[in-house]
């Protein structure tokens, strides 16, 4: 074998393994809504949100509510009640960073 023939197996062995590699790696996972309802939900049972930008991996603009029992519920982000949830969860979780934590703070998430 020639060192032409020998350079060109090892510059194909080496293209197919990079390929290889790249292919294999574990791709990120958005989890994302893909629709929303705009059902009101009662302020007392959130315990956390999230927002969901349209163009950032995900195809609408959402918030996702965050229950008690660790349920994520996609709705609207421009819906005043909405608004009103999220207001509702932030006052919840200032008083709940400190030194004291009261009864109310167990379900409520950090920030």
């Amino acid at each position: 074998m020639s060192v032409t023939v020998k350079i060109f197996i090892c510059c194909c062995f080496i293209v197919m393994f990079s390929c290889c590699c790249i292919l294999c790696q574990p791709q990120m996972v958005i989890d994302c809504c893909l629709s929303v309802k705009n059902k009101t939900i009662t302020k007392h049972i959130i315990t956390d949100y999230h927002q969901q930008s349209a163009g950032q991996g995900c195809s609408i603009e959402a918030t996702i509510l965050v229950t008690r029992r660790n349920k994520k519920l996609c709705v609207p982000a421009d819906e005043p009640w909405v608004h009103m949830v999220m207001s509702h969860v932030d006052k919840m979780k200032k008083p709940c960073h400190g030194k004291r934590r009261n009864k109310r703070c167990v379900k409520v998430k950090k920030m």
